[in-house]
C-alpha cells in the first residue's frame, strides 16, 4: 500500500500533504487490523509501585519519543518511546523519569486554600520559546513545617497531564487535590503551584500565541491560565455571557481549536457543548444541540477537535457519540473584523451534526474514570476509549462504527473480569523513525482462589 502510494505521489498525482495523510490512514488501517500489544511492567526496581496511568500526552515536540503520564498515586512520569529498549517482547526501563507523592505526609488542601501576599522568586528557567520566573507566597497551612515550598507530586489522583504547546521546556499536571502544578522538564520539578479550589477535569494547552493553558473543573465556568503573568491569577470566562443564561454544571472537558486559537469548546456534566469566542470578553459563540436545549441528555464526558479544527466530536453517558460541524455557515468565526455589526448567533444556532455509530449506553458509564475518551486518528477515524475493555473506532466519513481493539488480558486472567483502558495518546508523526503508534494506560483485577487479587497496572504500546 505505501508503495503504491508513494508512487502516486512520484508521478505528481497527490499533493505532499494528501501523501501524508493517505500514509497516516493506511498505516492506522494496518495497526488496528493486525495489532500486536507490548507492556510495559515495573523492574525488580520499582516492582511495589503498581499505579494505574489515568493519563498520557506524547512530547510533538521530540517526534513523538517523550511520553507523560500521571498516575492514581498522585505521581507523574516521563517516558521513552525507542525501539531499541524493546526485549524479548517487553519493554525495558522506558521510564526515564518519575515524580511520587511523599507519603509521610498527606495533608489534604482545603477548599479555597489560599497564600498571603509575600510573594518571592523561587524558580527561573528557559524553554525555546520564553522565559519564566515562578513567584510564591507564603505556604498554606495544610503543609507541613519544612516541606518544599511546591510539593514535588499531587496529594491525591492526576486527573490531566499536558505538554506546553510552545516546546516540551515545561509541563503541566491537574488533580483531585484542586490544584494546577506547573513543571520544568528538565529538573523534573515542580516549579509553581496554583489553587484552585475546585477538583480539576482535564486540562489542555496548544501551540499558539495565547500562552495559555484552557482548565476544565467542577467550577461551573472554564478557567483559562495565562502563562505571561500568572501572578495576575486565573481567568474565569462565561460569567456574564451574552445570553444571560446562568451556568450551573461542572465543567467536565474543555479544549481548544488547533486551528484558531481564540476559539474554545467546553462539555458539561448536563450535557452541553459550547464554542467560546476568546476575543470577546464571556462571549458565548454558540451552544450546540440536535434540536432540544442541550448536545446531550446526559453528562458529556469529553470532546475532541479534528487536526484542522473545523469538526468536533463528543462523547456522554446517554450513550451518544456526536460529530459536530459548529462552523457551518458561520460567517462570524472567519470573519472577525467584521464580527461587530453581526449577531453570532443568527446563522448558526443549530450547527450542521450526525451520529457516529449506534446509541449504546453501556459504551461509556463512569463521567470520571479516565478524562481520556476521545482521539482523534489520521484526520479519518475517531478512537473511543469505552467502559467495555475495549478501543471503539468510527469512521467519522461514513458515520459508522469500524473495528475495535479489545484489552490485553494476561494469560490465566478471569474472564468476567475485565480490564480497562485508561489513559490514551498517539504519536502520528511519520518522520520519527517509529511510525504511527497508540499508547495507554491499562488496569486489570483479577480473582484468585483467595479473593480478588490486587489489580494489575501498566502501560500498554499497541503497534502494527
Amino acid at each position: 500500500m505505501l508503495q503504491n502510494l508513494f508512487e502516486q505521489y512520484r508521478l505528481g498525482f497527490l499533493t505532499p500533504g494528501q501523501f501524508t495523510a493517505r500514509n497516516a490512514i493506511s498505516q492506522f488501517e494496518t495497526l488496528v487490523e493486525n495489532h500486536q500489544v507490548i507492556k510495559y511492567r515495573p523492574t525488580a526496581t520499582h516492582a511495589h509501585v503498581r499505579p494505574t496511568i489515568t493519563s498520557l500526552d506524547v512530547d510533538s515536540h521530540s517526534g513523538g519519543r517523550h511520553l507523560l503520564s500521571g498516575g492514581d498515586d498522585g505521581g507523574v512520569s516521563l517516558w521513552g518511546v525507542d525501539e531499541s529498549s524493546t526485549s524479548g517482547g517487553t519493554l525495558r526501563c522506558k521510564r526515564l523519569r518519575v515524580s511520587r507523592r511523599d507519603t509521610r505526609h498527606n495533608a489534604v488542601v482545603p477548599r479555597g486554600a489560599r497564600t498571603t501576599d509575600d510573594t518571592r522568586l523561587v524558580h527561573s528557567f528557559e524553554t525555546s520559546a520564553n522565559k519564566f520566573r515562578m513567584y510564591r507566597g507564603s505556604r498554606p497551612a495544610a503543609v507541613p513545617p519544612g516541606e518544599a515550598d511546591a510539593q514535588s507530586a499531587h496529594q491525591f489522583r492526576v486527573t490531566s497531564v499536558k505538554w506546553y504547546g510552545s516546546d516540551n521546556g515545561m509541563f503541566f499536571s491537574g488533580g483531585n487535590d484542586r490544584t494546577v502544578k506547573i513543571w520544568d522538564t528538565n529538573t523534573f520539578e515542580c516549579v509553581q503551584d496554583l489553587a484552585l479550589g475546585y477538583v480539576v477535569n482535564q486540562l489542555d494547552c496548544t501551540n499558539n500565541s495565547l500562552n495559555s493553558v484552557l482548565v476544565a473543573s467542577d467550577d461551573y465556568y472554564p478557567r483559562m491560565i495565562d502563562l505571561r503573568n500568572m501572578n495576575m491569577g486565573v481567568t474565569i470566562f462565561g460569567k456574564g455571557s451574552q445570553r444571560g443564561v446562568p451556568m450551573k454544571h461542572e465543567i467536565l472537558t474543555c479544549k481548544m481549536d488547533p486551528a484558531r486559537e481564540y476559539i474554545v469548546a467546553s462539555g458539561d456534566s448536563s450535557g452541553s457543548v459550547k464554542v467560546w469566542d476568546l476575543r470577546q470578553t464571556n462571549n458565548l459563540l454558540v451552544q450546540l444541540s440536535r434540536g432540544g436545549d442541550s448536545a446531550h441528555r446526559a453528562s458529556c464526558v469529553d470532546i475532541c477537535w479534528n487536526h484542522e479544527g473545523t469538526k468536533l466530536a463528543s462523547v456522554s453517558l446517554d450513550g451518544t457519540i456526536v460529530l459536530w460541524d459548529p462552523f457551518d455557515n458561520n460567517r462570524y468565526v472567519n470573519n472577525f473584523s467584521d464580527r461587530e455589526n453581526m449577531n453570532p448567533f443568527a446563522e448558526s444556532e443549530h450547527p450542521h451534526f450526525k451520529q457516529l455509530g449506534e446509541t449504546d449506553r453501556t459504551r461509556v458509564r463512569h463521567a470520571r474514570r479516565t478524562s481520556q475518551r476521545l482521539q482523534w486518528v489520521a484526520g479519518k477515524y475517531l478512537a473511543v476509549n469505552t467502559d467495555l475493555g475495549e478501543l471503539q473506532v468510527y469512521d467519522t466519513v461514513q458515520g459508522k462504527y469500524w473495528n475495535k481493539i479489545e484489552f490485553p488480558h494476561d494469560e490465566g486472567a478471569t474472564v468476567g473480569r475485565a480490564g480497562q483502558f485508561t489513559g490514551l495518546a498517539i504519536t502520528e508523526d511519520m518522520t520519527n523513525g517509529i511510525g504511527l503508534r497508540l499508547f495507554a494506560g491499562a488496569t486489570q483485577r483479577a480473582r484468585d482462589p483467595q479473593g480478588i487479587a490486587p489489580a494489575a497496572s501498566y502501560l500498554v504500546e499497541i503497534r502494527p
